[in-house]
């Protein structure tokens, strides 16, 4: 059986039967793809482990892999593996006795306080070049930093999501799929009323919440990526979306916001991934070891 007659039936199972992203799916078909032009063959039977350790190796090297892509790349063939296994055309999963490397236990890279103002100051005094430029961009800014929501979760908002009357945000088919709601913090309300007034004047009806300054199509990532070059260049303050999302859980733990809280504001599967904010936060740290008696 080869990986071209079996295309079909993985993509009705990927995208219909296990409800996968589109982009999900395409990396798996693209990292089994690859293993084919490296084996010289499509042939399921013979792709085994020896093959597959070799490709993972040598391209792990050949592209210079973080441990985290090498580990990606892993879970992509064995998901696609299990899969034929499930259908009868290989017996074993040859991926599974492959080792993966382990991942270095970095702490996130958070903004400190003073950081965090001179980023959003810088954003508001910032010469953008169109007028809805800067109540749009100190809206991204501030929903980062207030609510820690991931990029691709603020360039899928609707506005129909935003709701500053009842404080909430709604958070579509967040990672993993799931929905949550963020609440609109007290800071963040009034960015969010001065966009609404300026989006209402001069864009574009649109579904979408952030667009471009004349169109009715969402921000792209790399748009949103652009204008947070532009911020660092201009403060001196290197920061990307997914550290003032970073920043957010830590600004929670330093006020003692309850983990679980944290966890649900931030889509988090499981509280361990929230607890690791608990070792950036070095006022909560200090408040904890204040009264503490060690002599």
């Amino acid at each position: 059986m080869k990986v071209e007659d079996v295309r079909d039936q993985f993509k009705r199972y990927a995208l219909i039967e296990r409800g996968m992203r589109p982009k999900s799916y395409k990396a798996i078909v693209s990292a089994v793809q690859k293993l084919c032009v490296f084996a010289h063959t499509e042939d399921l039977r013979q792709l085994n482990t020896n093959i597959i350790r070799e490709f993972l190796c040598q391209t792990s090297q050949n592209r210079s892999w973080s441990p985290k892509t090498f580990r990606l790349q892993w879970q992509y063939l064995k998901t696609y593996f299990d899969w034929t296994i499930k259908r009868g055309y290989i017996a074993k999963n040859p991926v599974v006795s492959i080792d993966r490397p382990r991942l270095s236990k970095r702490l996130p890279r958070c903004l400190s306080t003073e950081d965090t103002l001179k980023v959003l100051t810088h954003t508001h005094w910032h010469k953008w070049r169109y007028e809805i430029e800067r109540p749009r961009n100190e809206a991204i800014m501030a929903v980062f930093t207030f609510t820690g929501i991931r990029l691709s979760e603020l360039l899928n908002l609707k506005t129909e999501h935003v709701s500053t009357d009842i404080g909430e945000i709604f958070i579509a088919g967040g990672k993993g799929d799931k929905d949550r709601i963020v609440p609109i913090h007290a800071r963040l309300a009034p960015i969010l009323r001065a966009y609404d007034e300026m989006r209402l004047r001069h864009c574009p009806p649109s579904q979408w919440y952030f667009t471009g300054v004349k169109s009715d199509k969402k921000l792209t990532a790399k748009r949103v990526r652009d204008i947070f070059h532009k911020i660092s260049n201009s403060s001196g303050v290197k920061v990307t979306p997914h550290m003032l999302r970073h920043t957010f859980g830590k600004l929670c733990v330093d006020q003692n916001v309850n983990l679980r809280t944290i966890q649900q504001m931030m889509g988090h599967a499981d509280v361990s991934t929230t607890q690791m904010y608990t070792f950036v936060s070095t006022t909560a740290m200090k408040k904890n070891f204040s009264n503490v008696e060690l002599l």
